[in-house]
């Protein structure tokens, strides 16, 4: 088997079965002794006793019962020897009940990486990690630890703010001396309010999905997917920023970011 035999097989997995919640496709591509190893997967970490294939078909269309227009996009794949390995990211709207819990009409996302070897033309063996905690965590369907307040802060931004669409909202959550790293952006809380509604004004749609956020005390880092229905002029439709911000324990003080699309 090729390299690229090999991509074309995962890619089989997850975009023609994956994503179309299809059973045979899963069964063709899966060896019939497949073995899955996972960490807050896609997939359960315990493995019924039909096998890990019928386990993952199971979780598999678990995830479309309970979100609706549920699909997962590899965003990266390489290949060595009889090992491929992805990144991919499943999205969704919250619109059916998952594992017992209430549906929230939220829109989703779940991001990790897989690693899949290879045997025969079929994929033997996986090691599958995703953010399930966080991803959950999102909804509300269970509790992690409690956020530091500097993390409180940084929620309440892209939540009330930016999701909001309210820039007037940053009064409580910026510093009177708040300072802003970026190029073309004023300093203090008018500066950054400023700047928000030319781009509220130039665009629509607007909406910012936090992936992933580590609080070390004064300093605090976002991981925010944003995207626009109608972006603005200079911006692309969808973008991924990570925002460091320093904070006080009160208000946010300080903020530098970098983008890629």
């Amino acid at each position: 088997m090729t390299n690229v035999t090999n991509i074309a097989l995962v890619h089989r997995l997850f975009e023609d079965g994956f994503s179309n919640n299809n059973a045979d496709i899963l069964r063709e591509v899966l060896a019939e002794d497949f073995v899955q190893n996972s960490v807050g997967a896609m997939t359960g970490d315990e493995i019924a006793a039909d096998g890990a294939c019928e386990t993952v078909i199971r979780e598999m269309r678990q995830y479309h019962q309970a979100f609706s227009g549920w699909s997962v996009t590899l965003e990266h794949i390489m290949a060595e020897g009889d090992h491929v390995a992805v990144r991919w990211i499943g999205k969704g709207r919250h619109t059916g009940s998952f594992y017992g819990d209430s549906p929230t009409d939220n829109e989703v996302l779940l991001g990790g990486n897989s690693l899949y070897r290879i045997a025969d033309g079929k994929i033997a063996q996986g090691w599958v990690y995703s953010n399930e905690t966080g991803f959950r965590s999102t909804l509300g369907l269970s509790e992690g630890p409690p956020a530091g307040p500097g993390e409180a802060l940084v929620r309440r931004f892209w939540k009330e703010v930016i999701n909001g669409h309210n820039p007037d909202a940053a009064d409580a959550l910026l510093s009177p001396d708040y300072r802003q790293h970026a190029p073309g952006i004023a300093q203090g809380p008018e500066g950054f309010k400023a700047f928000f509604r030319d781009l509220l004004e130039g665009s629509s749609g607007m909406r910012a999905d936090v992936l992933a956020i580590v609080d070390t005390g004064a300093i605090i880092v976002s991981l925010t997917e944003i995207s626009f229905d109608v972006p603005g002029p200079g911006w692309p439709r969808q973008l991924r920023i990570v925002d460091v911000f320093r904070t006080d324990g009160d208000r946010l003080t300080e903020h530098w970011d970098t983008s890629g699309t």
